[in-house]
């Protein structure tokens, strides 16, 4: 077992003052060595920094999605898909 990476990721790249949601797929710190995720979301803005602890073999992946004025549905509908990339964004930044 090895320590997690810390990497701190800012979100300088996102329209200002536009609301995203973070759909965060992260290693499961209790399930190491062990591959397994768990799913979180949260409300950020271009001025956040994500704050990421990254398992030495494991990763992290980011769905950025508009903020749909506090409806969290779509955050429930993300919980059950995987993202296709590291990091996305949908109408969310340039």
């Amino acid at each position: 077992y090895a320590p997690p990476n810390k990497l701190a990721l800012a979100l300088a790249f996102l329209d200002p003052g536009r609301a995203c949601l973070a759909h965060l797929h992260t290693d499961d710190p209790a399930a190491l060595p062990a591959p397994r995720t768990v799913y979180s979301f949260r409300k950020v803005f271009s001025t956040d920094r994500l704050e990421l602890s990254l398992a030495a073999t494991g990763g992290a992946a980011i769905w950025l999605t508009p903020d749909s004025s506090g409806d969290r549905s779509a955050a429930a509908a993300a919980k059950s898909r995987r993202p296709s990339a590291i990091v996305s964004w949908i109408g969310c930044g340039s």
